[in-house]
């Protein structure tokens, strides 16, 4: 992200390090940022924003939250996406703290909610995927008082799971993106939810801002009609830097001087109370056997079914054609793929349905929080897991056994890679606990990194368990036997330590 003016008195960006110069001499109307999308199509474009929109949105912010200078706030987001706005200014106009979790913590979402609770964090910001990292961990937060989701698509499920971890915190869905500048759309939910994989609504429109859901003739859609969600609002962003052609596509300007439009690309509909519910992006449509298939709509039914936390869905290329791949977060062992095929059923036409389920004990995110399609593991091989030599020691067994359950398969042998039979970097949290939970001492997340197969993981775990002093002792009792016979002197030398 690069500070810029915009029009620039040289006549193009400002580069870093003439951005200082430049902003001290720009009228106020003229400062402005340059910020890049989180690139859901695979290229970040670089968004051109005036000051005022990222002003008007703190001011709003604060009032309409009573935030103040008591409050902590905590640096969840990317440093690379445009909420590091929200979450640096807001703190630093209010004279608030900010608390910036080292990246370890960050990657290890025990350490994560301990760190919270420790810093005694009231505001936080949180993708509807880190919310559910952070209360698996089952660490409470008492403290929270205002927790904001945005980013992608949040249930009522993601919702109950999170108020459960942070009993007093008031709860709020928000909506924006990178060319409407911070949230434009607000929905507080109140009383009690359901722990149904129902999307919470995005809500109407915020300070003077409209959502509208548009259908393919760009007439406001009908109650319960997917369309693609607009934004109508004064204080959007001005333009996509470099590029006019996808500016003039995806802006545009109401006659008579109206307020402006911004095409977000999602999908969404009107609920009867005239909110927006989100349902996915309009980029995610996949062609399946001839027939157009809503990648939102697959992962919306999946994760409607009450065993599950999350979902997402992609479309792999195969010999014979593209395919669908499914994947869901189960809320519990009890949870089986074929239940969920059988859910999926009852709700989806034929070429609709996964040609693969996989589960995963969670979704690959960007460092911005969101689900990180590209990430997405192949679904291993049938037999991947069953070759191979049978664990023989305890660690090795329980390695194994603790494998096989967040995994989902029937065996693991002991030379079994993690990340070859299914398994993928978020996985090993809940690996991690499972393994602590067991051996009763901490496992250092990295540990899971550094040895991938069942037999390395536990020979290390058994190493780690040996104190330094027994392991000294084992070293001596080695080398003594490894020496020859030879030299009785130096064996009874030896025989008197």
């Amino acid at each position: 992200m690069y500070a810029c003016i915009w029009p620039p008195e040289t006549g193009g960006v400002t580069g870093p390090g003439r951005a200082a110069e430049a902003l001290g001499r720009a009228k106020p109307g003229e400062r402005g940022y340059l910020a890049f999308t989180s690139g859901t199509t695979g290229e970040p474009k670089p968004v051109v924003a005036a000051e005022e929109p990222l002003a008007r949105f703190l001011d709003w912010y604060a009032a309409e939250f009573a935030l103040t200078a008591d409050d902590r706030f905590a640096l969840l987001a990317g440093l690379a996406h445009d909420p590091l706005l929200r979450d640096v200014w807001t703190p630093l106009t209010l004279g608030a703290t900010l608390h910036v979790p080292a990246q370890d913590r960050m990657r290890d979402p025990a350490r994560l909610a301990a760190w919270l609770r420790e810093r005694a964090i009231t505001v936080a910001h949180v993708t509807p995927q880190l919310a559910t990292l952070i209360a698996a961990a089952g660490v409470e937060l008492p403290d929270l008082r205002l927790v904001v989701f945005g980013g992608d698509r949040l249930t009522f499920a993601d919702v109950a799971r999170f108020a459960a971890v942070a009993p007093k915190a008031r709860l709020v869905n928000a909506y924006g993106t990178t060319e409407t500048p911070q949230a434009q759309a607000v929905h507080e939910i109140v009383g009690q939810v359901g722990a149904s994989g129902d999307p919470v609504p995005v809500g109407h429109g915020v300070d003077g801002a409209e959502l509208l859901v548009l259908d393919a003739g760009g007439s406001p859609a009908a109650v319960g009609e997917l369309g693609e969600v607009v934004v109508r609002s004064r204080r959007l962003a001005r333009a996509y830097a470099g590029d006019d052609e996808l500016t003039r596509s995806r802006f545009s300007r109401e006659p008579g001087g109206g307020p402006d439009r911004y095409r977000t690309g999602d999908l969404g509909r009107y609920d009867p109370d005239g909110r927006v519910v989100p349902a996915g992006r309009a980029d995610g449509q996949v062609k399946i056997r001839g027939h157009r298939v809503e990648l939102g709509e697959v992962e919306a039914a999946l994760a409607a079914h009450p065993g599950v936390l999350a979902a997402a869905a992609r479309a792999a290329e195969q010999p014979g054609g593209p395919v669908l791949h499914a994947y869901a977060v189960p809320a519990g062992a009890a949870v089986q793929a074929g239940e969920l095929r059988r859910h999926l059923a009852a709700r989806l036409p034929d070429h609709a349905l996964p040609a693969e389920l996989v589960l995963l004990p969670a979704l690959p995110l960007t460092p911005n929080g969101k689900v990180d399609r590209a990430a997405l593991p192949a679904p291993p091989p049938r037999a991947a897991a069953g070759p191979g030599q049978e664990p023989a020691t305890a660690t090795e067994r329980l390695v194994a056994g603790v494998w096989r359950e967040v995994l989902g398969l029937p065996r693991v042998a002991a030379d079994a890679n993690f990340f070859e039979i299914g398994g993928h970097s978020l996985a090993t949290a809940q690996v991690q606990a499972r393994l602590a939970a067991a051996l009763g001492r901490e496992v250092p997340i990295v540990d899971l990194f550094r040895f991938p197969t069942v037999r390395t993981l536990a020979a290390h775990l058994d190493g780690e368990r040996r104190t330094p002093g027994a392991e000294r002792a084992a070293r001596r009792v080695a080398a003594r036997r490894a020496r020859p016979s030879t030299r009785p002197h130096r064996a009874r030398r030896e025989s008197d330590e």
